[in-house]
């Protein structure tokens, strides 16, 4: 019998990404994992898998499922997390073009695949930090990728509204993968621009997420938005280019669009996967936030800086263009510009 093709979801933060993974768990013959790249995989006990709770869960805003969010690992688990992790997988090496070696990561990522397949079902792997990693991860598991997308305003504000209840994890995430990946000519216009925490600031926080808290309260809103349009639009651009399926928490609300993308990861992974409660992201609270004036310098001065010299190994800049249409009007105009600057038929 042949292997089942592993399918790959990928999308940032607070996009619509858990949702989308609970559905594939839903689905039939499926194995699936959460957050395979998250730091807590180096801690992950027994412990962890019966404290997170679904009731837990659900209070921190995740869909309500029927049993623990990283039940999937138990199998898997060490007296040092789970087996094959690495802590850098997290945040270091953001950007892998298909040609780069990882070989740590490679196997870790296999030896997810090969569990879940040795249980006779369709390994589904639900990643947050593979935005500029698609291809590579592709290109080594002949995976079926998914990319969940949804509008960087409405990212950000829901960003933000975490960060004024005193989570200040998603922009501390971005934060620390500029500054890790600063070295790397797609990330180091970014690096550039963003306030950095220095060594005696870290010394005298003695935390870096006190010190990663301590520059974001230095920064305004415009420079966070800056932040999440950047990333945005360069991991939307690589995803339209080397991803089967886009889903659009922004057209949810078309009639028929969640079936329409039913169809379409069954077409593209054989799974019949239901998307019944899908629901459009609002974006009246997130336009109210910044002034739509700044907003958009903003947009445009975080697109002018994305380096397109760095980006083009990155692109399959013909079928991004030709993929625009499955993204919301908005969207779509915004890495159109962007496209404008690469080969091909515009």
């Amino acid at each position: 019998m042949a292997r089942p093709r592993p399918v790959f979801l990928h999308g940032l933060w607070r996009s619509g990404t858990t949702y989308v993974w609970s559905r594939f768990r839903e689905a039939p013959g499926t194995y699936c994992y959460y957050e395979p790249l998250n730091p807590g995989m180096r801690r992950l006990r027994q412990a962890r898998l019966d404290r997170d709770t679904p009731e837990l869960m659900a209070r921190r805003g995740h869909p309500v499922l029927a049993r623990p969010y990283f039940a999937e690992y138990a199998p898997l688990l060490t007296r040092r997390g789970i087996r094959g992790y690495r802590p850098a997988f997290a945040h270091d090496r953001f950007a892998l073009t298909p040609g780069e070696g990882h070989d740590a990561l490679a196997r870790y990522v296999a030896s997810l695949v090969d569990h879940g397949a040795s249980q006779g079902k369709v390994p589904v792997l639900g990643f947050n930090r593979t935005g500029l990693r698609v291809a590579w991860l592709r290109q080594r598991f002949a995976s079926c990728d998914v990319h969940i997308d949804r509008d960087p305003l409405g990212v950000w504000a829901s960003y933000r509204r975490h960060m004024a209840d005193g989570n200040y994890s998603f922009f501390t995430f971005w934060l620390t993968i500029a500054e890790r990946n600063a070295a790397h000519p797609v990330f180091a216009p970014l690096a550039a621009r963003l306030p950095r925490p220095g060594l005696l600031e870290r010394l005298r926080l003695a935390s870096p997420k006190r010190s990663y808290a301590a520059a974001l309260d230095r920064m305004g809103d415009e420079e966070t938005y800056l932040m999440v349009v950047y990333v945005w639009a360069a991991c939307a651009l690589h995803a339209l280019g080397h991803c089967d399926v886009v889903i659009d928490m922004g057209r949810a609300g078309e009639p028929g669009y969640a079936a329409d993308r039913a169809d379409a990861v069954r077409a593209a992974s054989g799974l019949d996967v239901r998307f019944d409660e899908l629901r459009a992201t609002s974006a009246a609270e997130a336009e109210a936030l910044i002034p739509r004036e700044a907003r958009e310098a903003v947009e445009r001065e975080a697109l002018a800086l994305l380096p397109r010299d760095a980006l083009g190994p990155f692109l399959d800049a013909a079928r991004a263009r030709a993929r625009l249409a499955e993204l919301a009007p908005r969207k779509a105009a915004l890495l159109a510009s962007l496209l404008e600057d690469f080969p091909g038929p515009a």
